[in-house]
């Protein structure tokens, strides 16, 4: 039976027969300012979600339950690109995987309404 991932509290006090995080990281834009609230989604190489969390206040997460496995780490929010990894997670070994998130994007709306897909002009 394969174990189940599931999402930690990133500083949890520890207890006997607590599981250890397997993954660890923080989130931050590019200034280095923590970022709560930021979805953190693991992804194996099938595109199956494995766990979904969100930042804590000091923009960390901790997840847990993985078997070997080469995972897509995913961390997004509305308004900014999101920040993806591939990353090998393995029970005998505790990965640290800290993200950047870019700068927020502008809001683009071209004259006529239409968005970044619109038609392109040259110029000129």
């Amino acid at each position: 039976m394969l174990p189940e991932p599931v999402a930690l509290a990133p500083h949890h006090h520890h207890h006997f027969g607590d599981e250890d995080p397997m993954l660890t990281g923080r989130v931050t834009d590019p200034s280095g300012q923590p970022l709560p609230g930021i979805t953190v989604t693991v992804i194996d190489p099938h595109g199956r979600q494995l766990v979904r969390t969100r930042t804590d206040r000091n923009g960390e997460y901790a997840a847990t339950g993985f078997g070997e496995v080469v995972a897509v780490v995913i961390a997004s929010m509305p308004g900014r690109p999101a920040a993806v990894a591939q990353l090998l997670l393995d029970p005998a070994a505790p990965v640290n995987h800290n993200i950047v998130l870019g700068a927020q994007l502008p809001e683009t709306r071209e004259p006529d309404g239409s968005g970044p897909q619109g038609r392109v002009t040259p110029a000129g």
